[in-house]
């Protein structure tokens, strides 16, 4: 499954969680009289450039800004490298997972020019690319030298991580109700589920209530209808796995009948006005399609 780090997301295609801390540190270090003087970026170095981008994005630019502190609003110029071991150490110092991103993704300024006190570059990534690798990844990059007005780095703010988490539009939090139909022990469903993104139109989510067994699935959206069952982890491969339209084919005697848990009530669709997923699934080791399926669930997934 899936690893998903969350971010925060504003707007309809990317948001950065470091602009606003720039712009006080800037005022911070511009206030601070006989500072040393030096060249940084806007961000402390244990603070990442987190950005959430929306999985139908193609690519996207990001500024980084760098400036020169104390009183000092002169011009100069940093030299700006990628370092992938500050991937390794972010992920240490915070309890993550993210990906060296790959070098076919991103392209990094190689140096930001400074005018009167600050001054800004763009990075690009391929966000297409990058979901050929998968739905998360980071890069780190440092200053390496600066020359002009100054040549002292602010060893401090010389450091960046570029965080990226991708999201389709059905990714989030959901409360997830219904029933789990098994020959020995049938059980309601009342809990809440993550479903992640894999691509813009696929998303994985945990297989009834077996996500700690490692039951998964894989599933697209396609307008109002879900369909392209794909089993992940433990889930039985397709076809003795799927998406059903009948309703207790296998005879299940634990099944009690119409009552609410019905194929035209849970019909594999998704209701988008009121973020909603209905669902109806099931598997049954070595069966060749759905009337031999001995589990089967009926599932409200609502957003949160």
């Amino acid at each position: 499954m899936k690893k998903i780090i969350s971010a925060f997301l504003l707007g309809a295609a990317i948001v950065s969680t470091g602009c606003e801390k720039e712009k006080v540190f800037y005022e911070d270090q511009l206030n601070v009289n006989g500072a040393k003087s030096g060249a940084g970026f806007g961000l402390p170095n244990n603070d990442p450039l987190a950005l959430t981008v929306e999985a139908a994005s193609t690519t996207i630019t990001e500024a980084i800004t760098a400036f020169l502190s104390g009183n000092n609003k002169g011009n100069a110029t940093v030299t700006v490298a990628v370092d992938e071991s500050l991937v390794e150490t972010y992920n240490a110092d915070n309890g993550t997972d993210f990906m060296v991103m790959p070098s076919d993704v991103y392209s990094i300024p190689s140096s930001i020019t400074i005018n009167g006190g600050s001054g800004s570059a763009d990075a690009s990534f391929d966000i297409q690319k990058l979901l050929e690798y998968g739905t998360s990844a980071a890069i780190g990059f440092k200053i390496t030298a600066v020359s002009g007005a100054t040549s002292y780095v602010m060893p401090g703010n010389s450091q960046i991580v570029v965080t990226i988490k991708v999201k389709n539009p059905y990714e989030g939090d959901y409360a997830s109700k219904g029933y789990f139909f098994h020959p020995s022990s049938p059980r309601a469903i009342a809990r809440d589920k993550f479903v992640a993104t894999i691509d813009p139109n696929t998303s994985e989510a945990e297989l009834g209530d077996l996500g700690g067994s490692n039951y998964f699935f894989d599933f697209d959206t396609d307008g109002s209808t879900v369909g392209n069952w794909q089993p992940i982890g433990s889930a039985p491969a397709a076809p003795a796995s799927g998406f059903m339209t009948l309703d207790n084919p296998a005879g299940i005697g634990t099944y009690p009948g119409p009552g609410g848990f019905t194929s035209d009530i849970y019909n594999n669709t998704y209701d988008a006005a009121n973020g909603i997923f209905w669902l109806h699934y099931g598997y049954g080791v070595g069966s060749s399609g759905q009337t031999g399926y001995t589990r089967q669930v009926y599932e409200k997934l609502t957003i949160k």
